[in-house]
């Protein structure tokens, strides 16, 4: 996949006595270098302007399938991720996608994009899947060409009874976006023009075996460097979701408050949102394929959430959590799982 360009050379006679050259008030125009010289030379082309790369229509029709070798989803629920075909030589007919080998309880759905070689991959599991992981294959067909891909696939439970907590008066980020969205980049999630996409994080998220709930798009819907108050109650342990910005932030502090005015601070080390360090008590909860930058525009590249799991005193009612004080981390749900859960 090549795209050639060029650069162009020209000769111009000086008058005698000149001084100067002013250059075309054209903004397409671009001039690298200029030289003088006293002899008269001719400038000769040495090659003819033309690429000599083959077709890419050429060879025999075929195809290849791309998808992220890894897929999850929790059980009673369903997640969504994309299968692109890819065409090879002169290939320009249907592709019919099909699964093979799939767990029991987990069915796939595959819906095609008009005008587009991209196919949505719904996956369900019903609620007696067993939660274990194992490899299926996409199968793709058009006449006698069929072509595979293998995909890792983890079945989680989630756990029952398990309270979200209302993060809207502790919220003072903007970190969600609807797509075509502009933004500056002071009210974006990494403070310098990025967020990510409403339309791929939706209104929840499963990740650590728990429900988070997703804030409003195109307006605060993510806390930072604050304390947010919990609901009170007795807990086996606090799951978040959150990220890091600019670059992975080791050693982070979480500190949980008790009613009887005592805490418990537990330290984790967070990995940047594009992509992971797999920190001891850190699980990819969501990765998403692009965020939204504050222009309007997409950057496609995968981008992550990270759910992480924090043991609280079953014998003592919670009253709220002090997130580690940094901008560069930032949590987007917080769920709490009662004791005994």
């Amino acid at each position: 996949a090549y795209s050639y360009s060029y650069l162009f050379a020209y000769s111009l006679d000086l008058p005698a006595g000149a001084k100067t050259l002013t250059l075309p008030k054209n903004a397409n125009i671009r001039i690298l270098a200029v030289s003088v010289a006293n002899e008269d030379t001719e400038a000769k082309p040495l090659h003819p302007l033309y690429d000599v790369l083959p077709s890419p229509n050429a060879g025999a029709p075929d195809f290849t399938l791309s998808a992220t070798g890894t897929a999850s989803v929790s059980r009673g629920r369903s997640a969504t991720s994309g299968i692109m075909v890819l065409p090879r030589g002169s290939f320009d007919g249907e592709v019919k996608l099909s699964a093979a080998g799939l767990p029991s309880g987990v069915s796939i759905d595959f819906k095609s994009t008009p005008a587009s070689d991209t196919h949505t991959m719904t996956i369900s599991a019903n609620v007696s899947a067993s939660s274990a992981t194992s490899d299926f294959k996409v199968v793709g067909t058009s006449g006698d060409i069929k072509r595979e891909q293998t995909i890792h696939l983890k079945v989680s439970p989630i756990l029952k009874g398990t309270v979200p907590v209302d993060l809207s008066p502790a919220y003072n980020v903007t970190a969600i976006y609807k797509d075509g969205s502009k933004f500056e980049p002071g009210a974006s999630a990494d403070g310098g023009g990025y967020s990510f996409s409403a339309k791929t994080l939706g209104t929840e998220q499963v990740g650590d075996e728990v429900i988070f709930k997703m804030g409003p798009a195109n307006a605060r819907d993510a806390v930072s460097d604050k304390t947010v108050s919990l609901p009170p109650g007795k807990y086996s342990s606090v799951r978040v979701l959150a990220t890091a910005i600019e670059g992975n932030q080791t050693r982070q502090h979480f500190t949980i408050n008790y009613s009887d005015s005592t805490s418990s601070t537990v330290t984790q080390s967070l990995s940047d949102w594009a992509g992971g360090a797999a920190f001891h008590g850190e699980s990819d909860a969501v990765e998403v394929p692009y965020r939204l930058s504050g222009d309007g525009s997409i950057d496609g590249n995968p981008f992550h959430l990270w759910a992480y799991g924090f043991n609280t005193d079953p014998s003592k009612e919670v009253k709220s959590i002090t997130l580690p004080g940094s901008r560069n981390v930032i949590v987007f749900a917080i769920t709490l799982v009662p004791a005994g859960s």
